[in-house]
């Protein structure tokens, strides 16, 4: 009994040490409105609760996992991408911003029957090997089953140290039943650049898959080969299906091609400027000298919209495809005492004219659907911001000034089925058909000029 006694005490003080931690670094706001609870007697009644868990549950709990699962359950309870990470999540975030971390090689994100979704696998990977696709549904990782599981959550399970194995239990339309594979964790680096090529000897195409931190790099150097030899007269800037990243990567790759004024501005609570902040292009290093089209779909997330945003407003290119994913928030990493860290909203973003995209996304100026390889990661009504259990509503809108059309549920095998159709990429097409149109069209008025 003493010593069950003592690892209650033990299991007190160590939240009496992180509750008072969360206080002094800002984390619960104190101060409240006359007539309500503060945050000092509302954490009075966590401590009771926690207390009496410990007491008379019918199991003993380990303070420290009931205290991240109640962090966890608290920071889920105010949006869709607000997080909590213990240490070994907060390490391999980390990794993954790097490009590099020990996984199979897959995005995935939310099924709309519930189920974790693989949007898209990436080459010479675990997943890739082992034969799995778009549009599978994930069952179970490691016998757990994913219908109720959050995508950060299946990721940091799909995720971990390479040479180790998870288990995944999938299912495919076409198949009678779900089929288990096993299947081994590698390094996985990761490119920003999915695709470079020079389409017709004079327009270039790049693809970029996702953000992380040598994105721009990456760009550039990809922009200094095409533009060299044998030279372009324009750029397809390719966001589809790309899900985002850091804020910094985003301003940066919209700097490049554009050379003053506002590239994104961040607001925050009301009252709290320091989380409000514009930022400006510089005219350094902007690529200028060609006409751009920017190619988006509902899997164009975050940074993808502040950079299809930032060109759309300053009039630098022409935005086509779909209405993006509607993602206009701002997350900050906040890493604690102990190693985990905090995935905290603290502002929404801003195009340069003002528009916040929350639960909105980007609208093209030319509305052009997928072609069929497009709509092998991207068939049916995608899910989106708006579609997302407590997202914020758009500030420039009323709750009902948008349609909300949740999609039904025989949508998604019905896009499975479209799978194997022929790869006809009809939106690279037509940005292509418009930049040579442009190019032709410069040309005419030159030569009109020059009479």
């Amino acid at each position: 009994m003493k010593r069950k006694s003592y690892k209650r005490l033990l299991g007190r003080s160590v939240l009496g040490l992180i509750l008072l931690g969360l206080l002094a670094a800002g984390a619960i706001d104190a101060g409240g409105q006359a007539g309500k609870h503060d945050g000092y007697s509302a954490l009075d009644l966590y401590t009771e609760v926690f207390s009496k868990v410990q007491d008379i549950y019918v199991r003993e709990i380990d303070p420290e996992k009931l205290v991240y699962a109640s962090i966890n359950g608290m920071l889920q309870s105010l949006d869709s991408h607000s997080s909590f990470m213990d240490p070994r999540m907060m390490k391999e975030m980390r990794l993954q911003i790097t490009g590099s971390y020990g996984g199979l090689g897959m995005q995935i994100g939310k099924g709309k029957t519930g189920y974790i979704r693989i949007e898209g696998v990436f080459d010479d990977t675990p997943a890739s090997r082992a034969g799995l696709k778009p549009r599978d549904l994930v069952l179970k990782i490691d016998k757990k089953d994913t219908v109720n599981m959050s995508v950060s959550e299946a990721a940091n399970m799909m995720r971990g140290k390479p040479h180790t194995k998870v288990s995944l239990q999938v299912i495919r339309v076409g198949w009678d039943k779900a089929r288990d594979f096993t299947l081994t964790r590698e390094v996985i680096k990761l490119k920003s650049i999915r695709a470079a090529e020079v389409l017709d000897g004079q327009i270039g195409h790049v693809w970029l898959r996702n953000f992380q931190d040598s994105t721009t790099q990456e760009l550039r150097a990809v922009l200094k080969k095409i533009e060299k030899d044998p030279g372009i007269r324009g750029l397809v800037l390719d966001l589809r299906d790309n899900p985002g990243g850091p804020l910094k990567q985003a301003i940066e790759v919209a700097d490049t091609f554009i050379d003053r004024g506002i590239v994104v501005s961040i607001r925050g609570r009301e009252g709290r400027d320091r989380n409000s902040k514009e930022y400006m292009a510089k005219s350094v290093g902007t690529h200028l000298g060609y006409p751009i089209v920017v190619l988006v779909n509902g899997g164009s997330a975050s940074a993808s919209e502040i950079v299809a945003g930032a060109l759309q407003d300053h009039g630098r290119a022409v935005v086509l495809g779909t209405r993006t994913f509607g993602k206009g928030s701002v997350q900050t990493i906040l890493e604690l005492r102990d190693g985990s860290g905090l995935r905290l909203t603290t502002a929404l973003y801003y195009t340069p004219s003002g528009r916040s995209i929350q639960a909105k996304g980007i609208d093209p100026d030319i509305v052009i659907e997928a072609g069929e390889v497009v709509k092998k990661s991207d068939g049916g009504r995608r899910i989106r911001e708006e579609d997302l259990p407590q997202h914020f509503e758009n500030p420039d809108e009323s709750p009902e000034g948008r349609p909300r059309t949740v999609p039904s549920a025989g949508e998604e095998a019905e896009a499975g089925k479209k799978r194997d159709a022929k790869e006809v990429d009809i939106q690279l097409e037509r940005a292509a058909e418009i930049l040579k149109s442009w190019v032709i069209f410069q040309g005419a008025r030159k030569k009109t000029a020059n009479k």
